[in-house]
């Protein structure tokens, strides 16, 4: 719950009040495992539950991934941003096909919208307004340790005014109970 919780308390208070979305829950938590697994205790990155956010992501909820995180790092004084897409599924046996092509569509679909936006040819029109608002979720997620000498704004900063290298990358999660 307390994974879940730093995700989103929309969902585990929907998982509380209606038992078919304790699955998306179980899914999001076990995604979100094995995504900071691969990043490492030691970087900084901040969680966002998809479904919070597709208006701005011109989705619907039921067709965007689950989660998303940003985790900014700074490589040869270059600043760079991560961006982890991951839709999870947790289900029983007897729907792992259909439910893996669902997942798998959904991620596309979500990574998709996302390049076109902040690298597509010609540039989107709206890439400043989708720049803002990661450098916003920058800002507002990723949480500093104390004592760090991290400096969010910069990143802020470097997003605005595209000068911050932006990496995507997307998993498909499906976990069979």
């Amino acid at each position: 719950i307390d994974d879940a919780n730093q995700a989103s308390g929309d969902l585990v208070l929907r998982a509380a009040k209606r038992g078919r979305n304790a699955s998306e829950l179980m899914g999001v938590v076990l995604s979100k495992y094995l995504i900071e697994d691969e990043l490492g205790s030691s970087s900084l990155h901040g969680w966002y539950f998809l479904d919070d956010y597709a208006e701005w992501l011109g989705q619907k909820e039921e067709q965007i991934a689950d989660l998303m995180a940003l985790c900014p790092v700074i490589e040869n004084g270059v600043y760079k941003l991560g961006i982890v897409i991951s839709e999870a599924k947790y289900i029983d046996q007897s729907s792992l096909s259909s439910k893996s092509k669902e997942s798998q569509k959904q991620l596309r679909d979500t990574v998709k919208r996302m390049r076109e936006a902040l690298f597509g040819e010609p540039a989107c029109m709206d890439r400043s307004l989708w720049l803002s608002r990661l450098s916003n979720l920058v800002m507002s997620g990723v949480h500093v340790p104390s004592g760090s000498m991290v400096d969010l704004a910069k990143w802020r900063d470097a997003l605005r005014d595209g000068e911050c290298e932006v990496f995507i990358r997307g998993y498909s999660h499906v976990f069979v109970s």
